[in-house]
């Protein structure tokens, strides 16, 4: 059976290459850029700059760190904060050196780079671009993961999370694993109200992460109303047409098609679409 692997996909109106040049160079990697023009035919004129589909990668490596592109000149982008990317490494020293180099012009440092009980290094901010990125190193749970550094998807809801990642589960079906953390477990001073909340849930398959998640603090001092991004998308992969038609068609229950899944000229199969809880997924199988 084909693995199934995930990656934040960005979108942004006309910035796509500027973002990811500047990622690039945060994260020490290289940039591979599609422009309209040389993949649509009569691509108007003021169109044909724009990114068609662009990449960040480590040199010599295929698996993208983040991927973007530009949205139709027409179509209105909302920034919302129901995300992160999450750079994901067992090397404190680049992570460092990623986190500054990300703060460079950044909107917001929400929380810098500092021990967190899950963690040697954890922060997060929201970069020039608007796009909120997380830090996570020197894990101290297990982990898996052969690469020294990765990126991950985390979302947010407002106490939804169970309720979720459970239909993902279900959507995915076996040999999918989930987990959860709730707030009042990691905090024994946590209000009555948030106790149940979940504070961290991973849903994995052949211990690759598909996605992460979390519930937000809303109601209490601090806390975040969620805001619905169209700006982002969990990207999902797999060689496994099958098992990806299967998936689509059961994230959709409930929710909203923007492209069916079906041939496209990069690739076997090709859609997406908003989940019921209003998380936007693509689902990929490459030719």
């Amino acid at each position: 059976m084909s693995t199934i692997k995930s990656k934040p996909y960005l979108n942004f109106d006309g910035q796509t290459k500027e973002a990811l040049q500047f990622y690039a160079k945060c994260l020490d990697g290289e940039t591979k850029l599609i422009t309209m023009g040389t993949f649509i035919p009569n691509c108007p004129p003021e169109s044909k700059d724009r990114i068609m589909h662009g990449c960040v990668v480590f040199p010599g490596k295929e698996d993208s760190l983040v991927m973007a592109s530009d949205t139709p000149d027409s179509k209105k982008l909302i920034r919302g904060n129901n995300y992160s990317v999450v750079l994901q490494s067992k090397d404190i020293l680049y992570l460092e050196k990623a986190f500054a180099a990300l703060s460079e012009g950044a909107e917001s440092v929400s929380m810098p780079l500092t021990e967190v009980p899950w963690a040697t290094r954890f922060g997060s901010l929201t970069d020039k671009f608007g796009i909120q990125w997380m830090f996570n190193g020197g894990l101290k749970e297990h982990v898996t993961s052969e690469a020294t550094t990765w990126t991950d998807v985390y979302v947010s809801y407002d106490g939804t999370a169970r309720e979720a990642m459970n239909f993902y589960k279900e959507a995915l079906g076996d040999p999918s694993e989930l987990t959860f953390q709730t707030m009042g477990e990691f905090a024994d001073t946590t209000p009555e109200h948030l106790k149940n909340r979940i504070m961290h849930s991973r849903l994995s398959v052949d211990d690759s992460t598909v996605v992460m998640g979390a519930d937000t603090c809303d109601g209490a001092p601090g806390g975040t109303k969620i805001n619905k991004a169209t700006n982002f998308f969990v990207s999902v992969h797999s060689k496994d047409v099958v098992r990806m038609q299967k998936l689509f068609t059961a994230m959709l229950s409930g929710g909203e098609v923007g492209m069916p899944f079906e041939e496209t000229e990069w690739a076997v199969k090709f859609g997406f679409l908003t989940d019921k809880f209003g998380v936007q997924w693509m689902f990929n199988v490459d030719k």
